[in-house]
């Protein structure tokens, strides 16, 4: 009996991270295509203050991570990519390094912007960029500092 509730408790867990990883890639893809459409249409008010190739490298970026993470969601997709250990760690690979190159472009443009004084690309949505990619310096921070705390503690373990 307490192996029935066990085997179904697990099963409930699982259904239910499935279900929250939906709700969260959703809200994720919802708000890089609003962002992406901020990016997107700053020609089209002729804001000539935000014209620059790191704009274009951050509209390119997020179209990519935005593909990437409706392919991952979905299960058979997944499965795949993820069989095969040497071509999915490329992909993340590539992936990293893309999003350090974001997190630079992101950071220095929105910066040069309000340096500028840019009035045409002030909206809601750049500082929806901006928070995010402070968000993402944070997250890869605390992973390297993380694996550095661990790696320290690690080496002073084997060392006894």
């Amino acid at each position: 009996m307490k192996t029935i509730r066990k085997t179904h408790t697990v099963t409930h867990s699982s259904n239910y991270l499935y279900w929250v990883a939906i709700v969260i890639n959703i809200a994720v893809i919802v708000i890089q295509a609003l962002i992406i459409n901020y990016l997107y249409h700053l020609d089209s008010k002729n804001c000539k203050c935000a014209a620059d190739y790191r704009r274009i490298y951050i509209i390119v970026f997020l179209t990519l991570f935005v593909v990437d993470t409706i392919l991952m969601s979905i299960p058979p997709v997944y499965k795949l990519i993820s069989s095969n250990m040497t071509i999915y760690s490329i992909i993340r690979l590539i992936l990293f390094i893309a999003t350090i190159i974001n997190i630079v472009f992101v950071y220095d443009y929105i910066r040069e912007l309000k340096e500028r004084r840019c009035k045409c690309s002030e909206s809601v949505y750049r500082t929806i960029l901006y928070v995010e990619n402070i968000i993402e310096i944070s997250g890869i921070a605390l992973i390297v500092f993380g694996g550095l705390f661990f790696g320290v503690h690690l080496s002073i373990i084997k060392s006894r």
